[in-house]
């Protein structure tokens, strides 16, 4: 992932480049130059070299007519699978088009999809397949539905299907991680739809505010850079920029250091600082219940001492459409949303944003997380005829979207439609370089919005909630494990 990263930016800050020197070329006096501030160099982030990693190298036959005929995917994630090769098309559109033009040329697949109901994808799914006969080879659900079939054994495994090949960076690994149950993975991400970038969680920050306030957005841009964006610094950038609109009352008319709605947003800071409520043993590859460690407990201490400053989290948004408008409109330094949200936000704002990773607990952290919530995933139904002849076209249409639909997806982001600014690059290739994933235990207890309901109401009896709990999820997650198995 990294690395394809890092070629887009290249590629992207070069098409920059190129029109920078056109530009140049038009200057009526050729020897009159400007040298840039050292806070506009800055800006512009070094295009690092990148090797070919032979364990990349596409493996599979560039051309054969061995796996033709019709490739049909049951789509419940609102992503066209088809495409549209029409001027008029957004170019996401106009990629997707592109791969599967490439698919049929090279391989004689002809891509086609059913669409589906998010809400009635999975009966639809499951009544097919339990038929013994589904009209469709793939499956893209939300991960709650596709482990709701899974654990009923209506997946085929992933890591047993001949051609595909999970390690390579077409193919989600954090997604391989967090979903794999021992030696089975029953659904993941790769590159050939784009959901789980759309669902990743991040922080973005008003300039405006942050001129206002004496703050320098460059540096807090580098320190997020040099892995140094921490609850510690998110608290002192921020802790001095309530400001009441004159009428001495707290309200949504004031400006706040964080806006957000709560319960979300203490869940994405407990995952940005590596506090996941369950995370997989990497010993097992097995998931094991994190929030009954002291781990968890410091963490959540830590995130609640962090944002229950007077004045400093407005709590008052139930819905992420006001939190946004809120964010929008100057009310807030730092805001926490999806990524998917940014599209719209750069239509309606006039200050400009940028965006952070999901903050750090401390600088012994060694890697950002965010996470991406119920995102739609890949899937095969065990009763498929020749999953040689499935896993062949999956491998071949994740690796012929990187250059196609990924690509485009990013340059959308980095640069078309969204990015506001050229350090927004880089915090941004650190933020789709540690997407994490929930794992999807069901429990009984309802630990994940019970632990959210306690951060929003300032609770400090963690500890005895655990204890009330422990030995409930300890058998919630083995009966999960040996049902999914």
């Amino acid at each position: 992932m990294k690395n394809t990263l890092k070629k887009i930016l290249a590629f992207v800050l070069a098409a920059m480049t190129l029109l920078s020197l056109a530009a140049c070329a038009n200057i009526s006096d050729p020897e009159e130059t400007t040298l840039p501030s050292a806070s506009q160099a800055q800006t512009t982030p070094a295009i690092e070299e990148t090797t070919s990693d032979p364990s990349e190298v596409f493996e599979l036959p560039t051309e054969t007519q061995e796996y033709a005929g019709k490739l049909v995917i049951l789509n419940s994630s609102g992503i066209s699978f088809d495409g549209l090769d029409d001027a008029s098309a957004d170019a996401l559109d106009q990629a997707i088009f592109r791969r599967n033009a490439i698919m049929s040329e090279k391989y004689g697949v002809e891509v086609s999809e059913i669409v589906a109901k998010s809400s009635k994808a999975a009966t639809t799914a499951e009544n097919e397949i339990q038929s013994g006969d589904p009209s469709f080879d793939v499956a893209s659900l939300n991960y709650t539905n596709a482990t709701k079939l899974a654990r009923q054994g209506l997946w085929y495994d992933l890591a047993s299907i001949d051609n595909i090949s999970l390690e390579k960076s077409w193919w989600d690994q954090s997604a391989n991680l967090n979903y794999r149950f021992g030696d089975h993975l029953y659904y993941t991400y790769s590159n050939m739809e784009t959901s789980h970038f759309d669902h990743v969680r991040c922080f973005y920050f008003n300039h405006s505010i942050m001129a206002a306030n004496n703050l320098s957005v460059d540096e807090l841009y580098q320190k997020a850079i040099d892995g140094k964006w921490t609850l510690e610094e998110m608290y002192n950038y921020a802790k001095d920029v309530y400001k009441d609109d004159g009428n001495g009352v707290a309200d949504e008319h004031d400006i706040y250091p964080v806006v957000g709605v709560p319960s979300t947003t203490y869940s994405a800071l407990c995952s940005g600082a590596d506090a996941s409520y369950i995370k997989i043993d990497p010993k097992t590859s097995l998931p094991y219940a994190y929030f009954t460690t002291e781990g968890f407990i410091d963490a959540y201490n830590l995130i609640l001492d962090t944002m229950s400053g007077e004045n400093f989290f407005y709590t008052g948004c139930s819905k992420n459409t006001e939190a946004t408008e809120m964010f929008v409109n100057g009310h807030g330094l730092f805001l926490m949303t999806t990524i998917s949200n940014s599209g719209s936000m750069r239509t309606g704002m006039k200050d400009d944003f940028g965006f952070l990773p999901l903050p750090k607990r401390g600088l012994d952290q060694e890697h950002y997380t965010c996470n991406a919530p119920n995102p739609y995933s890949i899937a095969v139904p065990y009763c498929v005829s020749d999953p040689e002849r499935i896993g062949f076209i999956l491998e071949a249409m994740s690796y012929y979207s990187t250059d196609t639909v990924r690509t485009t997806y990013f340059e959308i982001r980095l640069y078309g439609q969204t990015s506001r600014d050229a350090l927004s690059w880089q915090t941004l290739d650190l933020i789709y370089s540690n997407i994490a994933y929930s794992i999807p235990v069901e429990s009984s207890v309802g630990y994940s919005s019970k632990i959210n309901d306690m951060m929003v109401e300032g609770s400090r009896d963690i500890s005895h909630y655990i204890q009330s709990v422990k030995t409930s999820i300890e058998k919630d997650i083995e009966n999960y494990i040996n049902g999914v198995k």
